[in-house]
């Protein structure tokens, strides 16, 4: 059965106009840069919620909700990022933030960086990665075969 599906999705006209593009797009990276903190702010929105036994849930939970939202917070602006390599506290502070468990448990003293340092550092680090993405494999079309291109026209 899927065998059929394949061909007949690879071998309709149709189906090759409309369908999405698999590949991401080759965008390059621009780094938004600020001039003190705060300056730039980006949110994400999530909703709506679904009606069904998950959305019930979350408005169980939305009355206790207000209760956390500090912790989580501090518990996320206090994580060091994969693609920074530093914490958000860290980037707008420009120093470590202070951990209970580093208040109970004495850790070795790391070397700090000035924050323009980590920032650049950050920023770097953000550039090598989407260099990485963007340079993963190169796309060829071999001469003589047969090319679709999506032109943003359906139908």
């Amino acid at each position: 059965m899927t065998r059929k599906v394949k061909e007949y999705v690879t071998s309709c006209d149709v189906c090759q106009k409309v369908k999405p593009p698999n590949q991401a797009s080759k965008c390059y990276m621009k780094n938004v840069l600020a001039s003190r903190p705060l300056e730039k702010v980006s949110v994400d929105l999530y909703g709506p919620l679904p009606q069904g036994r998950g959305g019930k849930n979350f408005r169980t939970y939305w009355g206790t909700w207000p209760n956390f939202v500090g912790s989580i917070e501090n518990w996320l602006n206090c994580t060091e990022h994969d693609s920074t390599g530093f914490s958000p506290y860290e980037l707008m502070k420009g120093e470590r933030p202070r951990r209970l468990i580093e208040q109970l448990i004495k850790y070795p003293n790391r070397t700090d960086r000035l924050k323009e340092e980590k920032i650049i550092l950050a920023q770097e680090r953000l550039q090598k990665i989407a260099n990485l993405r963007r340079y993963k494999k190169p796309i060829t079309d071999p001469t003589g075969d047969d090319v679709k291109i999506l032109d943003g026209k359906r139908g």
